[in-house]
């Protein structure tokens, strides 16, 4: 499964969410920040063999335009982590609960925000001229009954 990693500001936090994936057999990422990487900090990633695509945010874009620049690396579900909070989220029991619900997206939240989403492919389906997945593609995909919400 490929993980989207979307982390506007300090980027110190994206290793920490990293590893939390790791541990759930999470190996590919792409992440979508406004801060720079080192050449030192991506090569960490590369010598200890994951794979990650580093995106950077110009304020230009969103979710919605980042989904439709990647939609041809993606193959299969993929989860979108937005908080470093993810480490309350039981990752496997989310992944097994969207997959007994059926629906395209599964939603977790965390103190009043997605924390994080898991969708199938077929969420590319819904993107049309939005501004946002987190409002506007979402809402559509849930007046479709497609949307389920996982519980810690």
């Amino acid at each position: 499964m490929k993980a989207i990693i979307i982390v506007k500001e300090n980027k110190n936090i994206i290793s920490k969410v990293i590893e939390n994936l790791l541990s759930y057999d999470i190996d590919d990422f792409i992440v979508f920040t406004k801060e720079h990487f080192t050449r030192r900090e991506r090569e960490y990633y590369r010598t200890n063999k994951i794979n990650v695509i580093f995106l950077y945010d110009n304020g230009k874009e969103n979710s919605i335009t980042l989904l439709k620049n990647i939609r041809g690396s993606i193959n299969s579900q993929f989860l979108i982590a937005y908080s470093p909070k993810i480490e309350k989220i039981d990752i496997e029991k989310m992944i097994i609960a969207h997959k007994n619900n059926q629906t395209i997206a599964t939603l977790s939240i965390i103190e009043n925000k997605l924390a994080m989403a898991i969708f199938e492919q077929e969420v590319f389906d819904y993107i049309k001229n939005q501004n946002s997945l987190e409002s506007e593609v979402i809402s559509r995909i849930a007046e479709d009954s497609e949307v389920s919400i996982f519980l810690n």
